[in-house]
Order: structure tokens, then C-alpha cells, then sequence
């Protein structure tokens, strides 16, 4: 067993292509190849798996940024780290940001989400893949410094696709082209091929308030106006997003088969993070739906366009120039119109766990986006205790 921690044993050794082993525990070995007498050498790490009964290695690299005298001890810190790794149950595996990616789009395939899958291919391969060096990238490399770097590169880019291509990349349009990437990542960490997320828990996170546009309340008023200066098939899909506050994602893929007119219910059976779920519904939402669906095979769509197409993200983009014909000034989007509806639903004090499934979201959420309002329900809700106990002696 060689003493690999002095540069003058390290000169000494004979060129061979078998690594020196240094023991640093029963099980944990760092290893020292060299091939040539000239050669300044690279380092491996080596452990013993009781499980399996073999002795996997890491290469960890020739450490050359760093004088002699200290080549040891930073090849010790990098077998211990992955050492670390091995230990909290990481994988052996090398695995590159290419097959984190892949394994992430495979994921989805295998959760029936193939929608989800082909969108997150594409944004891959434009903005994550399409940089070989960034893409050949193992796990146990990536540093805060290459996820920023990379993020700041899509973040000056112009968009590839969609009917903004080419024009300056918005901080909406980043959180959504970062969304793929950052749970591709969080997905290798949960199924223990890197046991730490300290590459990308800060370097990726999500730009505050980016989608604002969302958050526009419009009045009753203004939706009426926006409603009749839409052509008919957006006017009906618009009309149906004021009686219930469901995603316009999740309303373009309703069929005739998930409204129930017998037990007068909506099933809505896609939705973000998978939020399946069966709505009854008053007579109003019952009343339109029946109107909606008259004529209609059980698997067709309940909403399309005008020449039979599916309603899709880059075809109700144009709800934001209607609503600038109809004089609206605040530069609304179909998200509007959900957050308007919830926000109304608040104020006519709906139950919040009620608000949450009608919009396929949490408690937890509808208080944290509309906590103004629930501050102002408690502060009512007190006042109507006061106002019920008066007079009593």
C-alpha cells in the first residue's frame, strides 16, 4: 500500500497502468495511476459494496489547477465527497446532464404523460442539449457556477419556437424553459443518482412575479366587453373560463364523456401535477355544458376552434389583442380570467378547500396567492361574531 500523500513517493512510482492504492478507510481506497515516468498522473477513487461484492471506481481527474503539495489533498476531498455520496445511498452510475434529460423525458412517457414528454424533449434539445460540452456533463461535475452559466445564456438567447421566436426571451418564457430542466434534475436526485441538489437549488430557481399578467383581475364588466369582441369559437371557451375556474389547459382537453348529466358532474382528467378530479357542477355550468355538447360523439372535444382544430397555448394567445381591441388596457391573458374567478369565488366567501378543487390547486396555495383577501374574511368573520353576540347580557 503506496503513501501517496508526499509528491516525492508519488515521483517515485513506477509507471504501470494497475493504480497505487492509498487507504483511507477499511473500505474506501484513493488510487494514483501513472503511465509514463513523466507523467504528473490522475486520481481514482475506490470502494468495497458488501451488497454486491464488488469494488466499483470513480475517475476523479489529474488535479493539475492545483501545485503538487496539493493534489492529494484535493483528490482525497473528491473521493470523500463521492464516498459521502455512495453512502447516503447514491448511485455508482456516472450519469451526464444528457441522461438526466432522457431519463426525465421517460419518466413522463412512462406516467402517460406524453404531452408533458414531447414538450420537455423539445425545450431539451433547444436549450439544454443543443451545448455538447454542457450536455456531456456528469452529475457529480455540475457546480453552481455551470448551472448559472447556462442559465444565463438561455436568458440572453432570443426564443427558438412559437409565435414569439426570435424576439427577446421574457422572464416567464424562462421559468418555463428552466421548469423541465430543474425537475429533471430534482427527479435524479429522488431516485438517488446524485444525492445533493446543491448545483441547481438556488442557481435554478424561478423568477418572482414573472408571469403578472396572470394576476390581473378583470371586472364582470370587462370580461363581457372582452367576450363580444371575440370571435365565436374563443367567445364560448371564454365563457365556459367565467362559470368555473379551471386551467385553459385543462379546459382544452375536456370531452363530451367527462360531463355527467346524469350525476350532474364535470370530471376534469387532465391537469398540472396530475390533478384528476370530479366536479359537481349547479344548474348554470349544467345548463351550458348541455348547450356545448348537443350533437356530439362522447370522445370529441367539448371545445375546438372554429375549422375543428384543438384549442392549444399558441392559439388563445390571441385572447391578449381582443382584449386590447375591447379596450383593455391592462394586457390581460386567459389566465386572467382564472385568477378573476377565484378571486370572486374568495370574496363571496367560498370555502377555500371548495375554491381549491374547483381550480385543481392546493389550500395552501389559494392562501398564499389571494392572502389579502383572506385577511380580509378573518377580519369580517370576527366582525359578524361581534355583531351576532350583541346584545347579549
Amino acid at each position: 500500500m503506496a503513501d501517496l500523500s508526499k509528491v516525492k513517493n508519488r515521483d517515485a512510482l513506477e509507471p504501470r497502468r494497475e493504480p497505487y492504492w492509498h487507504k483511507i478507510s477499511q473500505s474506501n481506497h484513493l488510487g494514483f495511476r501513472k503511465l509514463t515516468r513523466d507523467s504528473q498522473g490522475t486520481w481514482l477513487a475506490r470502494t468495497y459494496d458488501n451488497l454486491t461484492l464488488k469494488k466499483p471506481q470513480k475517475r476523479l481527474g489529474a488535479f493539475l489547477e492545483f501545485p503538487d503539495n496539493l493534489r492529494f489533498e484535493m483528490a482525497q476531498k473528491a473521493a470523500q465527497e463521492w464516498f459521502t455520496h455512495l453512502g447516503r445511498g447514491g448511485s455508482t452510475e456516472e450519469v451526464t446532464i444528457q441522461n438526466v434529460c432522457d431519463n426525465y423525458v421517460e419518466h413522463l412517457k412512462q406516467k402517460g404523460k406524453e404531452k408533458g414528454s414531447i414538450d420537455a424533449s423539445k425545450r431539451f434539445k433547444a436549450y439544454v442539449l443543443d451545448d455538447p460540452r454542457f450536455a456531456n456533463v456528469t452529475l457529480s461535475k455540475l457546480t453552481p457556477r455551470l448551472v448559472q452559466a447556462w442559465r444565463n445564456r438561455l436568458s440572453n438567447e432570443p426564443t427558438k419556437a412559437g409565435k414569439n421566436k426570435g424576439k427577446k426571451r421574457t422572464d416567464s418564457s424562462l421559468n418555463r424553459d428552466m421548469t423541465p430542466f430543474r425537475a429533471a434534475l430534482n427527479l435524479a436526485k429522488d431516485q438517488r443518482l446524485t444525492t445533493d441538489d446543491f448545483a441547481w437549488s438556488k442557481t435554478l430557481r424561478p423568477i418572482k412575479d414573472a408571469d403578472k399578467s396572470r394576476d390581473i383581475y378583470l371586472t364582470s364588466s370587462e370580461r363581457d366587453l372582452i367576450i363580444k369582441a371575440s370571435p365565436p369559437d374563443l367567445s364560448q371557451l371564454i365563457r365556459f373560463s367565467t362559470l368555473i375556474p379551471l386551467r385553459p389547459g385543462a379546459i382544452a382537453q375536456l370531452t363530451v364523456a367527462d360531463f355527467n348529466k346524469t350525476q350532474r358532474t364535470l370530471f376534469v382528467p387532465f391537469d398540472k401535477a396530475n390533478a384528476k378530479r370530479k366536479i359537481p357542477i349547479g344548474n348554470q355550468l349544467f345548463n351550458f355544458l348541455e348547450e356545448a355538447t348537443k350533437n356530439k360523439l362522447p370522445k370529441a372535444l367539448i371545445f375546438t376552434r372554429s375549422n375543428g382544430a384543438p384549442w392549444e397555448k399558441h392559439s388563445w394567445k390571441q385572447f391578449k389583442e381582443i382584449a386590447k381591441i375591447a379596450g383593455i388596457k391592462s394586457e390581460p391573458t386567459l389566465y386572467s380570467i382564472r385568477h378573476s374567478i377565484i378571486t370572486d369565488l374568495i370574496e363571496l366567501g367560498t370555502e377555500y378547500g371548495t375554491v381549491a378543487i374547483w381550480a385543481g390547486t392546493s389550500i395552501r396555495i389559494i392562501e398564499k396567492n389571494y392572502r389579502h383577501l383572506t385577511a380580509s374574511h378573518s377580519a369580517n368573520a370576527l366582525d359578524r361574531l361581534a355583531n351576532n353576540q350583541s346584545g347579549v347580557a
